[in-house]
């Protein structure tokens, strides 16, 4: 893909900034939820929400998924600097993809948003704050939070998009190539 140059890129942008306001919400959405957590939930206890099931748990994870690579010495700030390139290349994706689905605004946006939220915890905290637990009988899915929830729903929607629809829609008879 060639490079448009600034004022393509960001007349791109903002004909997307559904994309924006998604990914806005989910980070707004993301934060207000673990601030409420970090106020109402000592950190190692919770609440049952509904037995056997669904639990809100204050845990603060410095790893990346399910605590993995927590005793790397550094591995705040390589997680803050990898999470801002994947974000920033998020956005690029949103504007220079020619005429994406709504879809694909969307996942991007959500994925946007995720990443932004979790990098703020890492800045913050020098942690992200998970607090959502579901179970079932034994099994105990490992605690997440609103921006992991942000992150898989948006890269589902990018791939169901690009798998099942093409990713792109096609250009309209009056050629609008919007997204």
């Amino acid at each position: 893909m060639k490079w448009p140059g600034w004022p393509v890129f960001w007349k791109n942008l903002g004909e997307r900034r559904l994309g924006l306001f998604v990914g806005l919400a989910a980070l707004v959405l993301d934060q207000i939820s673990k601030i409420l957590v970090e106020n109402l939930i000592p950190r190692h206890h919770g609440l049952v929400v509904i037995p056997d099931f669904f639990h809100l748990i204050h845990h603060q994870n410095t790893g990346v998924a399910w605590g993995f690579l927590r005793e790397l010495p550094g591995v705040r700030w390589i997680l803050v600097g990898v999470t801002l390139v994947a974000a920033v290349l998020m956005l690029v994706w949103l504007a220079l993809e020619e005429r994406p689905r709504g879809g694909v605004v969307w996942g991007l946006g959500l994925v946007i948003g995720g990443a932004l939220g979790n990098l703020v915890d890492r800045v913050r905290l020098g942690a992200v704050v998970d607090f959502l637990r579901f179970n079932v009988g034994e099994f105990v899915w490992p605690s997440f939070n609103v921006a992991d929830a942000a992150i898989v729903i948006g890269v589902a929607l990018v791939l169901i998009n690009y798998i099942f629809l093409g990713g792109t829609a096609e250009p309209s008879a009056a050629g609008d190539d919007r997204g």
